[in-house]
């Protein structure tokens, strides 16, 4: 074998080395994502036992967290997932005006969940919930809900950058791993959100 060889080797074994399983972009996001999880099933987790512990929850005198403001956040939720699916499947064939579109309705859904939130923390505050007084109902319905808004609007800072790059023509079927990661933390948030609004709102 001579020295010429020596190239056209090495490449075919690049070519012939089996590729990973999972993307090295995805499987990071994916640990992330599970050590979140971690930190909402111990908050859902402590929300279960004292409320299973208590002889009423919520307890007497305080105001009761009204359904229709956590059905309005998971359908707000719901767009933004399928903004970003959108987004995603408008990257993949190469099509700005949908990738666009989709950022553009996941900003807006996540912008009208923390409108929402808002307004029901108002609410909530003036009705009396504290964080101080009221046992542990109120710190368990600002805790959780104010670390799902945080993650909220942390979610839409990334996509308020995928936006930026976006309109600058940043992306293409080649290079789309920043919009797949924050599709797929977006969707955990939404999910998140399924199992707050079953434990807050419903039980």
């Amino acid at each position: 074998m001579n020295g010429e060889d020596a190239p056209e080797l090495k490449r075919a074994a690049v070519a012939a080395a089996p590729s990973s399983p999972i993307p090295n972009h995805r499987l990071g996001m994916m640990i992330f994502l599970v050590a979140e999880a971690m930190l909402f099933t111990g908050l859902l987790g402590a929300a279960l036992v004292l409320g299973a512990g208590a002889p009423m929850w919520p307890p007497p005198g305080q105001p009761v967290l009204p359904i229709w403001a956590g059905a309005v956040n998971l359908l707000l939720l719901s767009g933004g997932s399928f903004g970003m699916i959108r987004a995603m499947r408008g990257v993949r064939l190469a099509s700005h005006r949908r990738l666009v579109s989709g950022i553009g309705l996941t900003l807006a859904c996540g912008a009208g969940f923390l409108v929402v939130m808002g307004v029901e923390w108002a609410r909530m505050i003036r009705e009396g919930l504290r964080t101080t007084t009221t046992g542990s109902y109120g710190p368990l319905f600002y805790t959780l809900t104010g670390c799902h808004a945080l993650h909220v609007l942390a979610v839409m800072i990334w996509v308020g950058v995928l936006l930026a790059l976006a309109l600058q023509d940043r992306f293409s079927p080649a290079h789309h791993e920043p919009v797949e990661m924050a599709g797929m933390f977006w969707h955990f948030v939404a999910v998140a959100w399924v199992f707050l609004f079953v434990v807050l709102y419903l039980i």
